[in-house]
């Protein structure tokens, strides 16, 4: 095997980075109207005692593949979301225990909102319960995180008001899933009088948890270009040498 120089270069990637939590939004909230739609006229919904769970939108077909594949696909938009603002943070400012700590915490809500689209309540009511209790609880430990991040960029990289934008989002979702656990609770004791409050706290809670998320364009939209680096190995008399370079379309090796 013989190779020839390696020419340095930086490749452009995404122009904008702000698609990511727009197509989460459109993913799962967006998901959330599609499956209500499809599912309207059926029996299962209409025999409900009031206005459905999110998650009683995934149990009929169509309806439940289509719940599941925009869930799944949203979970992972919503992680790549999470994961541009933990880079955006390195970047503008350092590397933290805390900015790590938040990216666990937004992983743990991703991989609760797959268990919820993969298991349906009715016939995997434990694995779902935990993924929805996975998904709104990191959700809002990743709320705050990213709130006590942001404040700390103020004023260098952060304005006042979008750090205060995400406090009152914060605050409504943690106030939320307070309220939205005691109506589980209630409902166990009283299903016809507390099943609308309920499930429309749910869908409230889901609503405010996206739009958090679609105040990161605040940030993303400063990041236009992204380098790859790629580690290539060659041999150089017979000796294998390592070398890191970005990847561009004119490097190149040829194999004999």
């Amino acid at each position: 095997m013989e190779s020839r120089d390696w020419k340095n270069f930086q490749t452009t990637s995404l122009k904008s980075f702000i698609y990511l939590p727009i197509l989460a939004f459109v993913l799962i909230p967006g998901g959330i109207i599609i499956c209500y739609a499809v599912i309207y006229q059926h029996e299962f919904i209409r025999g409900l005692p009031g206005f459905p769970f999110i998650s009683d939108l995934g149990v009929q077909p169509p309806s439940n593949a289509i719940f599941s594949l925009l869930f799944n696909w949203g979970a992972l938009a919503t992680f790549a979301t999470m994961y541009s603002y933990y880079k955006y943070v390195i970047h503008t400012s350092r590397q933290s225990k805390l900015n790590i700590a938040a990216l666990v915490f937004g992983f743990i809500a991703c991989f609760g909102i797959t268990l919820v689209a993969s298991f349906e309540w009715i016939d995997s009511f434990v694995p779902h319960m935990i993924g929805a209790g996975l998904t709104f609880a990191g959700c809002i430990v990743y709320f705050w995180m990213i709130v006590s991040i942001s404040w700390s960029l103020v004023p260098d990289v952060h304005s006042k008001s979008i750090v205060y934008l995400r406090i009152v989002i914060a605050s409504l979702t943690t106030l939320l899933l307070i309220a939205g656990g005691v109506g589980i609770m209630l409902v166990q004791v009283n299903k016809a009088k507390f099943f609308n409050m309920t499930s429309i706290l749910e869908w409230c809670l889901t609503y405010l948890s996206y739009l958090f998320l679609l105040t990161f364009i605040y940030d993303l939209r400063n990041i236009r270009t992204t380098e790859v680096n790629l580690k290539l190995q060659r041999l150089t008399n017979n000796h294998p040498v390592t070398s890191s370079a970005p990847c561009t379309n004119d490097a190149f090796v040829d194999v004999v």
